[in-house]
């Protein structure tokens, strides 16, 4: 009988991390690149409404000083908003000098009820659609000091690689296909906007994820390049477990599983269990195990994300990989000198756990499907990004995109003002279709 101990998500990190004895010292942090360049023509969108709080110069007195001023941002310059003073699009227009700016909300015009409903559904198609028409006209501006734009255009690239990723493992025709890579080109163009928001965390959590969408797009040297430009996190900050997630994909790409796992574990054991990362680097050190044959630990992580995660898509994958596993054989012999004994006593049948995990599914399935009603078409996102996506590196950088973000300033003292922002945000898992077999 294959048996393993008995284990919480905390014992099965404990479990990973001793198993795996990673080589070699942390990687040395490492200066951003710069150089990008900026389009020196204006960029006439659709107006934005916005409260601006600037600093000046009493001309009288010499004194520095902060003035709040409601304006209609109507373009911009390299380094200036043109806008009219007011709500209205009309008027004499001014220029206002973006390093004057201390801090500045923008009216984001996002049905928050809908998009946090859509969220908690899943439904990534509803959510770009919540978001775009809101957060697109942002996106010339997104370099503004602490401005309030670049967490949603972050949130509307999660949500765009997360929707590519569910069609991505569904995608048979040609068509679908196309439609899949255009989708990851869209979320790259819209994460690279977010790293002009050098003054925040987002525009370093959007160059990893932009990283994401170039290996999505078969662009590993151009991601690599990017990923290497990025300063090392610290532990403990909040994009250290994407760092070192990004870092096991680019290692899994080329085929160095080894050093995959290893950044899965550095992912795993020391970032901070974001939803965001967490169960990606749980589901990368469980296909690492796969790839190196080490059956029975892909076989205990794989069944502890689909019973810590159910009904998300990182459960669905796993339980596929289960059955993979399970169907072949490979975990009826016991596992030899199992790590887990060192740390936990009680015994488990973990094939029985995995059969009676996979049963239940199937049984909740096949309930599913005999009571719930013909699903309706899922409305798609109208509007299109223009085309920049052919300028730059490897045909994908819009012009006016900053290179990846040095390390961060200090942040500024926010002005107080009620949150609007919905609860909760995720991004998906990337997951590469087995080749070993078929599915069951």
């Amino acid at each position: 009988m294959a048996t393993r101990t008995g284990m919480s998500v905390a014992g099965l990190i404990v479990a990973i991390m001793v198993a795996w004895s990673g080589t070699g010292s942390a990687q040395t942090a490492r200066n951003a690149a710069g150089g990008g360049a900026t389009a020196s023509a204006k960029h006439n969108v659709a107006p934005v409404t916005a409260i601006a709080f600037v600093r000046s110069v009493d001309p009288a007195t010499k004194e520095a000083k902060t003035s709040e001023a409601k304006i209609t941002i109507v373009g911009r310059t390299d380094d200036k908003l043109v806008f009219v003073p007011g709500e209205l699009a009309v008027g004499i227009r001014r220029e206002l000098t973006i390093k004057d700016i201390e801090q500045i909300f923008f009216e984001i015009k996002v049905e928050f009820g809908k998009l946090e409903l859509a969220s908690r559904k899943q439904d990534w198609d509803a959510c770009i659609k919540w978001l775009w028409s809101g957060v697109q006209p942002l996106f010339p501006y997104l370099d503004a000091p602490n401005n309030n734009g670049s967490e949603y255009a972050l949130q509307l690239g999660d949500c765009m690689i997360r929707s590519a990723e569910l069609k991505a493992r569904k995608a048979g025709t040609d068509a679908e296909k196309t439609a899949v890579e255009e989708l990851y080109k869209k979320a790259y163009a819209v994460l690279r906007y977010v790293t002009r928001a050098e003054w925040s965390k987002d525009s370093i959590l959007a160059a990893l994820k932009a990283c994401r969408c170039l290996l999505a797009l078969q662009k590993p040297k151009t991601a690599r390049e990017q990923w290497e430009k990025i300063v090392e996190p610290v532990p403990g900050d909040g994009a250290y477990g994407l760092y070192w997630l990004v870092k096991a994909e680019l290692e899994a790409q080329k085929g160095d599983y080894r050093l995959a796992m290893d950044g899965a574990v550095k992912s795993l054991c020391f970032e901070n269990k974001d939803i965001d990362t967490f169960p990606d680097a749980l589901a990368m050190s469980a296909r690492c195990y796969e790839e190196l044959q080490e059956w029975h630990r892909a076989r205990d992580v794989y069944y502890e994300i689909a019973r810590v995660f159910p009904n998300t898509d990182w459960a669905g994958n796993s339980t596929e990989r289960l059955k993979f596993i399970m169907a072949r054989g490979f975990t009826k012999q016991d596992e030899k000198a199992p790590i887990e004994t060192v740390f936990f006593a009680l015994k488990e049948d973990m094939n029985k756990q995995v059969t009676d995990l996979l049963e239940g599914r199937a049984d909740d399935s096949a309930k599913k499907r005999s009571t719930m009603k013909t699903p309706t078409k899922k409305t798609t996102i109208q509007e299109q990004i223009k085309d920049e996506l052919e300028g730059g590196k490897e045909g994908l950088a819009p012009p006016d995109a900053a290179p990846p973000p040095k390390a961060l300033p200090p942040a500024a003292k926010p002005v107080d003002k009620p949150s609007d922002k919905p609860a909760g945000k995720t991004t998906g898992q990337s997951k590469k279709d087995d080749k070993k077999g078929a599915k069951k």
